[in-house]
């Protein structure tokens, strides 16, 4: 069975990313192997690394040992992954919302997977992987109950229940859409997941993958394990038929993509791919610009005499020139000892900086040029388009667990319709007014060139006041507790009085 070549071409793109996030560790790991320095286990290593190779046609050892020098020496300032974090702080500032589930569901709360990781956690390793590469995947999986009997509560309470797993991109290996009764269905999707395997002594073990292949079918979705020997080999199992509550059959196969655009299957733009270019032509600047510091920092002796010239190629002479207080150059009549250095060159500082200024203008938010935080107002207006991609992230995530949720009832054999909707958080500031906004937005409302209604759209979408508040609820609560209406253009003696003791 042959692989998309076109998730052959993207998990190329996803390493470099990944790679970048993982650190300098991991960056010097891959180069390292590749000139035959390893340090650790690196598979799947690529033919180019990140930093050029210093006469690669060399292979003595010496010139192995000076491009060791050369990886060792080059620096990360890891932009991408301090951008990650960011973007997950502002995306988890607020904890998502999850629906309120019946008795016999709402274990999935704390224990999604079915191995302890709760819904929370989970959803940010969704949105940790997405952020990074634009694509990622939920399955709704379920144990076998070939009875076709409806769950029970103390089935469920034994571990018989259905559970969310997700998927990085690169274990969704490949998928196919037809068009199902008018519309577009996912009618193949194969997965990639690895199995421990155990020596009899229970302590060596090794990894091997196995390929689950979903199928939509005229009679329901099926599933079918493959070994992964080499890629896609031959079935280790016989086609099973996935089935709902009551042995109920699917019309689609309980999986959800998430991307960075949108949910559909098709592949999606990297978000950190355009920072993680940058990045790493930050980081091979740095390895030039050490190396050529290492050298040619130090000053060069230049020795000008003949008489010292035949000396050191005689036999008596055949030895090191050496420097320094305790030794003493002797030179004939007109000879000179000089030190030179090379002329100070800037063109890889030159480039790193405008690295930097790149990367802050990509996202990279705790870089500026000065070396200092951002603002609070230079952030909202640097990072919009980060927002914007964040916000698509957010929506994404949300869609695809509400999808999620009602295949697991449908595992389960209970109606859905009664589920709230599930949402992760979409204020990723707590306003993007300033003060004057603010204050400009209050006086247009108290001379009456604006309603109350205008005025609270205005809040609102400003994100003083949270997207799910009932502005008519606010506003009566607001009377409530004002009592009568404040006179704006009045200022009662008492209350003057008041004013100018407190001044």
């Amino acid at each position: 069975m042959t692989i998309n070549t076109k998730y052959t071409e993207n998990v190329a793109r996803y390493k470099r990313v990944r790679d970048v996030v993982d650190g300098e560790y991991r960056l010097k790991q891959v180069d390292l192997d590749k000139i035959g320095q390893v340090v650790g286990t690196v598979k799947n290593v690529p033919l180019a690394g990140y930093l050029r190779e210093l006469n690669p046609a060399d292979k003595t050892a010496y010139n192995k040992a000076r491009n060791r020098g050369y990886i060792n020496g080059a620096r990360l300032f890891n932009a991408t992954t301090r951008t990650l974090s960011g973007l997950m702080g502002m995306l988890f500032r607020v904890d998502p919302v999850w629906p309120e589930f019946n008795g016999r569901m709402d274990y999935l709360i704390e224990d999604a997977d079915g191995a302890g990781l709760s819904l929370n956690q989970q959803a940010q390793l969704v949105a940790w992987n997405t952020t990074q590469i634009g694509r990622h995947g939920l399955l709704a999986d379920m144990p076998r109950n070939d009875s076709g009997e409806e769950v029970t509560q103390g089935m469920v309470a034994g571990g018989f229940r259905p559970n969310i797993q997700q998927y990085t991109a690169e274990n969704i290996v490949d998928y196919n859409e037809s068009v199902v009764d008018g519309a577009k269905k996912l009618d193949l999707l194969i997965l990639r997941e690895q199995n421990v395997v155990f020596s009899d002594n229970r302590i060596d073990r090794e990894i091997e993958h196995v390929y689950k292949v979903y199928r939509l079918t005229p009679d329901g979705v099926t599933v079918q394990m493959y070994d992964g020997v080499d890629g896609i080999g031959s079935s280790i199992g016989v086609e099973i038929a996935v089935t709902g509550g009551r042995s109920t059959k699917l019309e689609s196969i309980p999986f959800s993509f998430v991307g960075s655009v949108n949910n559909n299957p098709e592949y999606d733009l990297l978000p950190l791919e355009p920072l993680t270019d940058t990045n790493l032509g930050h980081y091979q600047e740095s390895a030039n610009l050490r190396s050529s510091s290492y050298q040619l920092s130090a000053a060069q002796l230049v020795i000008s005499d003949d008489k010292y010239q035949r000396y050191i190629a005689s036999d008596e002479g055949q030895k090191e020139v050496e420097t320094g207080e305790e030794v003493a150059l002797v030179l004939g009549t007109g000879g000179a000892a000089v030190f030179i250095s090379p002329d100070p060159n800037n063109i890889s500082s030159d480039l790193m900086a405008n690295d930097e200024e790149r990367m802050v203008a990509l996202g990279a938010q705790l870089i500026t040029s000065g070396g200092g935080a951002e603002t609070a107002e230079a952030a909202r207006i640097k990072h919009a388009s980060d927002v914007s991609v964040l916000e698509n992230i957010s929506i994404n995530v949300s869609d695809a667990y509400n999808k999620m949720f009602e295949y697991c009832h449908i595992f389960m054999g209970i109606d859905s319709e009664y589920l709230g909707k599930a949402s992760l958080n979409r204020d990723f500031y707590d306003s993007n007014l300033t003060a004057q906004d603010i204050d400009a937005v209050v006086r247009a409302w108290q001379s009456g060139a604006i309603s109350t209604a205008v005025k609270d759209a205005r809040l609102q979408k400003g994100k003083l006041i949270g997207e799910g508040v009932d502005l008519e609820a606010m506003n009566q609560e607001i009377d409530d507790e004002s009592g009568d209406n404040v006179n704006f253009d009045e200022v009662t003696p008492s209350a003057a009085t008041v004013m100018t003791q407190e001044q």
